[in-house]
């Protein structure tokens, strides 16, 4: 006798227990005291997110944590904060609560001190009990949210929070793309949940249907790929259509047929549906978000009496689920798949009741005007103003809505309407200001296919300019300049942002002798966009103009003078606001002090900007921001860092499709890989770096060059070093790399000498005499252009003095290898001096982990008859002794407990320079986070150390 099996309490999690077991581990871990952790979990849509969420939740709250879980939504992306204020609120008691709620919503419109208070308010909070906070569907996370997020996880990294987020497959589209890629980054943190094996598979199908899957129902679950969501709701149709038979213990499916795909079984399964609850669930999906009877009632057109009928029958049947007051789609998928099943105008016209009824019931204006975007006709008056208004709104906390809304704009504006052509201009503003450069491109260039007033015209080729620029295609951003330079008026605030555009283009065009020519001629339109952007009032023109002439300066040489208009710039930048704020003035800023041998504040300028760029959702300063952070601790001999902020920054670029940054990237990565002795990977990167050129890329940045070169030079092949480097011999003195990393002139001298061109060599040392003697306070310019010389005749007192200069300077690596040339020197004349000179070298190299060099200086020393010894490990004092003062002063706050923005302020430092402080005591004590710094504290009586006889601090206070 066969039977129709009841349905199961609930499926059981299976196939997931080595996955559930890292889970358990981070949790036990942050549970018992220890530092933050996070992770992301990542998969396809109903491959089993949620239900490890649900698990890792039930399970932190057994073990008393405090538990905030929540889920985003589609349309959370246009309501600010939405994402984490729900799931905060839904904490048991809440973690933000009435009063917490009035005190954050006092901070609307300010995402960073938003942002800043949720995280004073977790830190006290995790102080008295560990934190568990999970979000589910992640991907839709609104921009504040993610800004909030990425804040959040490194204020509190020393506290006890776990962080769990499940996210789908993600697209530069989306405002967590990024934010889910860093937080992913180290052991464990990202994880990928794939389908389930065939055991754990039947294991489910066994459980869901009531007994062992026979041949023919084990074929028919293969449909579903392992998905456990696919495979709970295939079961679930056989069930509803009675064709699932049990008979001791095994489970089978009656003859027949069902659909083939998910979508099409859901559309059969609404069919047996009363046609008031499949109206219900047409405007539910429409809806995107949990929703209360009321307003589905108004959206569909139901009897606001008769809708409860309907919610009972969508319930019944497994569509819906209670969320609260709410009721909200038991599975996304089954949203998507309703909604991709309307009509056109059924959607349309849906959209269009949803957007009257959020507008009349004063929901958010953004999303009222989404729901408009969709249901809004060509000429719609009403629409235009509501998408308008709502784009301004939400501009400063969500640009890439902003951005949509504004092409939304674009497309609902009658072709013949003159406010077109402006309001094409503004939305390809918004889509360069969000990050979206490929699009704004593709915009602005169907739009410049019609005829425009010169006036708009210009400003359009003058953001098209900029698109252009950010893509690395300069020759083409130069002609777009120039031409919407022509077009502008006399008195135009246009003119000056277009000599902004020309400047760029022309001082970081190809690397070639006409770098020179191409030099004078920025610093030309640089001034003149100054004098312009002055005259007219137009910031963008004038601080634009400032920190192209600062790049100019530090191609010349003229460092002092770059950094001089950088700071400029900065300041005019904050008096004058606006547009100034695209500009990313502290990386520019960043960039000169790098040159100038001013690492810290160079570093510290770098993460305000990066902190600047996250607050006004700058995403093409963001991407910059990481191009030059790389460079800065490449040259700090940071390599593990520079590696990550590289790799970083080339997700960033990405995901927004900003090629133009990209190229240095890629040459970072080349270098650490060069120096780790892995030419194989820094091939790989260079390859990637020349690609970009067929898409129209420059390749032939500086430092693309230079990394091609020293990597022909690490295969021992001078010949073919020389000529990867030809450009950068034939553009000297006016390179840039070489104005960042003077140390590059030396190198370029050892390539040409290797080679057998005395001539080239010259040209080398000459350029960084000239450099020296423009900067002769610069340790670094002195350093290279005395080591040059050194290679150059063989000269030993050369390389003392280039020695001595290094010695001055923040660049280890720069050291490093001026002390092994002079090892090699002076190995037969003075052996005790180069075993000297060798043996400090190879400390240097491998404390930055730079193997190849590393192992370079051993050879030497085995030649000096000299086995190098172990790298030196932390003295029995646990390195204690080797703290400098200020380094002393920054762990007994620490380990006392207090976070690094309480010691920032009780020592008057920036965050930043705490933060410096604090990984230099880390490196130098042995440990790796501030739990173990405190407890080894208590055992070593800390208030009683004293600082070391070493260097004096490094940085400034």
């Amino acid at each position: 006798m066969t039977a129709q099996p009841p349905p199961p309490p609930g499926p059981p999690l299976v196939g997931r227990g080595e996955i559930l077991a890292r889970l358990r581990h981070k949790l036990r871990a942050v549970s018992d005291g220890g530092a933050a952790r996070c992770v992301v979990l990542r998969g396809v849509a109903g491959i089993g997110k949620s239900r490890l969420i649900a698990e890792v939740c039930r399970e932190a709250a057994d073990r008393g944590m405090a538990v905030a879980s929540g889920r985003a939504t589609e349309l959370d992306r246009v309501s600010p904060l939405a994402t984490l204020t729900q799931a905060l609120r839904a904490a048991a008691p809440p973690l933000l609560d009435t009063d917490a709620s009035t005190r954050l919503a006092a901070r609307a419109g300010t995402p960073h001190l938003q942002a800043e208070f949720l995280a004073e308010l977790l830190g006290a909070r995790a102080r008295s009990s560990p934190l568990l906070l999970a979000l589910d569907d992640a991907q839709w996370t609104d921009e504040a949210s993610a800004l909030a997020l990425r804040l959040l996880t490194r204020e509190l990294a020393e506290a006890p929070v776990l962080w769990l987020l499940a996210a789908r497959p993600t697209t530069g589209a989306q405002a967590m793309h990024s934010v889910l890629d860093a937080l992913g980054q180290g052991d464990g943190g990202a994880i990928e949940l794939g389908p389930l094996s065939a055991d754990a598979a039947g294991e489910l199908v066994r459980h869901l249907a009531g007994g062992r899957p026979a041949a023919a129902l084990r074929e028919m679950a293969e449909r579903a790929g392992g998905n456990p969501f696919l495979l709970h709701e295939l079961l679930l149709a056989l069930r509803e259509k009675r064709r699932l038979r049990v008979a001791a213990d095994v489970a089978d499916v009656a003859p027949g047929e069902l659909p083939p795909d998910f979508r099409s079984r859901i559309a059969e399964r609404l069919r047996d549906l009363p046609p008031t609850a499949r109206r219900l669930l047409e405007a539910g999906s429409v809806l995107a978000r949990p929703f209360d009877l009321r307003t589905v009632a108004a959206v569909s057109g139901l009897d606001p009496v008769g809708v409860a009928g309907a919610a009972q029958e969508a319930l019944l049947h497994g569509f819906l689920a209670e969320d609260g007051p709410l009721l909200a789609f038991r599975h996304d998928l089954l949203r998507e798949a309703i909604y991709s099943g309307l009509p056109g105008p059924v959607r349309h016209a849906l959209h269009g009741s949803a957007g009257e009824v959020l507008k009349e019931r004063g929901g958010p204006a953004a999303e009222a005007a989404l729901h408009l975007a969709h249901g809004a006709t060509t000429g719609d008056i009403e629409a235009l103003v509501v998408l308008r208004a709502a784009a301004k709104e939400v501009r400063a906390t969500a640009p890439k809505v902003a951005a949509e809304l504004l092409v939304r704009l674009v497309d609902l504006t009658d072709a013949g309407d003159p406010e077109r052509p402006a309001v094409t201009v503004e939305a390809v503003r918004a889509l360069v200001w969000a990050g979206r450069i490929q699009s704004a491109v593709d915009l602005v260039e169907r739009a410049l296919t019609a005829p425009m007033p010169p006036e708009v015209e210009a400003a359009a080729r003058i953001v098209l300019a900029q698109a252009l620029a950010h893509q690395g295609r300069q020759a083409a951003a130069l002609r777009q300049a120039r031409h919407g330079g022509a077009l502008a008026g006399p008195r135009s605030t246009a003119r000056a942002g277009a000599k902004v555009m020309e400047a760029f283009a022309l001082v970081y065009g190809p690397t070639s002798a006409e770098c020179r020519s191409r030099a004078r001629l920025a610093d030309e339109a640089a001034a003149e966009a100054v004098r312009l952007g002055q005259a007219t009032g137009d910031a963008f023109g004038e601080v634009g103009g400032l920190c192209a002439g600062g790049v100019v300066a530090t191609a010349r040489g003229a460092v002092q003078d770059a950094v001089g208009l950088a700071e400029r710039a900065t300041r005019r930048a904050a008096e004058l606001g606006g547009e100034a704020r695209w500009l990313a003035t502290p990386a520019w800023l960043g960039a000169t002090l790098t040159a100038a041998d001013r690492f810290a504040e160079a570093e510290e300028r770098l993460e305000a900007g990066r902190r600047e760029a996250e607050r006004n959702s700058a995403m093409w300063s963001l991407s910059i921001m990481g191009e030059y952070r790389a460079r800065l601790l490449l040259l700090a001999g940071r390599l593990d860092e520079a590696e990550r902020t590289a790799e970083e920054g080339l997700r960033f670029c990405r995901g927004m499709g900003a090629v133009g940054p990209t190229p240095p990237l890629h040459a970072a990565l080349a270098r650490v890989a060069i120096l780790r002795d892995d030419l194989a990977s820094a091939a790989r990167q260079l390859v990637r770096a020349e690609e970009l050129g067929a898409g129209g890329v420059m390749p032939d940045y500086d430092d693309v060059l230079v990394a091609a070169a020293l990597l022909e030079s690490a295969r021992d092949r001078p010949e073919a070093a020389l000529r990867a480097a030809a450009p950068l011999y034939a553009a000297l003195p006016t390179v840039l790399a070489s104005a960042y990393e003077p140390g590059i002139l030396p190198e370029l001298t050892r390539i040409a000498l290797r080679a057998g061109d005395a001539a080239r060599a010259r040209t080398a040392a000459d350029a960084a005499a000239r450099y020296a003697a423009r900067n002769p306070r610069l340790a670094s310019a002195r350093a290279a252009a005395a080591h040059a010389e050194g290679l150059l005749g063989g000269d030993a007192d050369a390389l003392r003095a280039a020695v001595d200069a290094a010695r001055g300077g923040p660049r280890p690596l720069a050291l490093a290898g001026a002390l092994h040339d002079l090892a090699e020197v002076t190995r037969e004349a003075d052996c005790p001096a180069a075993i000297a000179a060798a043996e400090e070298a190879a400390g240097l190299y491998e404390a930055a982990g730079a193997d190849r060099p590393a192992a370079a200086v051993r050879l030497t020393l085995r030649h000096l008859g000299v086995r190098r010894r172990p790298a030196r490990t932390p003295d029995a004092d646990g390195g204690w002794a080797a703290l400098t003062p200020a380094e002393l002063r920054v762990a007994r706050l620490v380990a006392a407990g207090m976070t690094n923005r309480a010691v920032a302020e009780r020592l008057f430092l920036s965050r930043h320079t705490v933060d410096a402080h604090l990984r230099r005591i880390f490196a130098k004590v042995g440990v790796s986070s501030r739990v173990e710094l405190a407890r080894l504290a208590a055992d070593r009586r800390l208030a009683d150390v004293e600082p070391g006889p070493g260097r004096p601090d490094a940085s400034p206070e």
